[in-house]
């Protein structure tokens, strides 16, 4: 079994740096989108050796929060393990994400043909469906969700291309289709992936709908596996992330509040660099 492990990183290198040969040992090939607004130098040499075992990939995209851009990056990472060759599975996580089973249960879980994403049909008076339904448009210092200077916010033409487009689909309006919702880490396999690579491409009317949407790294890929792959071999995720505790995402600082994960889980997140009792602990039971 041949995995892509597909990172979308930005401040915790040192976390990806002890994951990084957990990873190489059960054999996955790393490979590392590192967001645009972080300073490369700065990241690899925090990352140190683990370095030369992950591939930083070409293509960096500036992530703004809940918008397109986040899909672009997960696509870049797909393309980039793509051109390297063929793999059997594709698993998507965050560099401050880390295992919390052993390799053995990890390639058990890997291995079997099964997707492994969360996804929730949305009902259309559901608070979520406005995510798909409306017009969305925050990957640009004007409309942003997160602060920026008051001189970075320029009105330019790119920003006026964009509201051009978003007319034109308004008077089209979105996509009709049942839509999915769910945690925005995934572990498809290689046919999944092919199928729903081909329908972003095939269908320019769906590609756009999910592109002036909001947050829709939670809504596209679990969209795309709802309606097009077989449900009876798709499984909940397998990154547990806990949004019960504040701050939200929780931050785990010790071992023994990983004890509630249920066993389905194979990753965990989020893990500040900070935790190195935990990280020790992980690792051991890892290897």
């Amino acid at each position: 079994m041949r995995c892509a492990l597909l990172v979308l990183a930005y401040r915790e290198p040192e976390v990806l740096r002890r994951a990084i040969p957990l990873y190489k040992s059960a054999g996955f090939d790393v490979f590392v989108h590192l967001d645009k607004k972080a300073d490369t130098a700065s990241y690899l040499a925090r990352l140190g050796d683990a370095a030369r075992h992950c591939r930083l990939i070409y293509r960096r995209i500036d992530i703004f929060w809940a918008g397109f851009s986040m899909i672009e990056a997960e696509l870049a990472l797909i393309f980039a393990a793509m051109a390297e060759g063929q793999y059997d599975r594709f698993t998507l996580v965050s560099d401050d994400t880390f295992p919390v089973v052993s390799r053995e249960r990890l390639l058990q879980v890997l291995g079997e043909e099964l997707d492994r994403v969360m996804i929730r049909k949305l009902e259309p008076d559901d608070p979520f469906m406005s995510r798909y339904s409306n017009f969305y448009h925050f990957d640009h210092p004007v409309s942003s969700l997160l602060g920026r200077q008051i001189e970075s916010a320029t009105v330019d033409d790119r920003f006026l291309g964009e509201m051009a487009s978003i007319q034109q689909l308004k008077e089209r309006g979105k996509k009709p289709i049942d839509i999915y919702y769910g945690s925005q880490w995934w572990s498809l396999t290689a046919t999944s992936m092919t199928t729903v690579l081909e329908a972003l491409e095939q269908d320019e009317h769906l590609f756009a709908s999910f592109k002036y949407s909001a947050v829709p790294d939670e809504l596209l890929f679990q969209t795309a596996v709802g309606n097009l792959v077989d449900r009876s071999g798709v499984r909940q995720g397998i990154v547990y992330v806990e949004w019960s505790k504040d701050p939200r995402p929780y931050v785990f600082r010790q071992m023994d509040e990983l004890d509630a994960i249920p066993r389905d889980y194979c990753f965990v997140r989020k893990i500040g660099s900070h935790s190195t009792a935990i990280l020790d602990g992980l690792t051991a039971r890892f290897l």
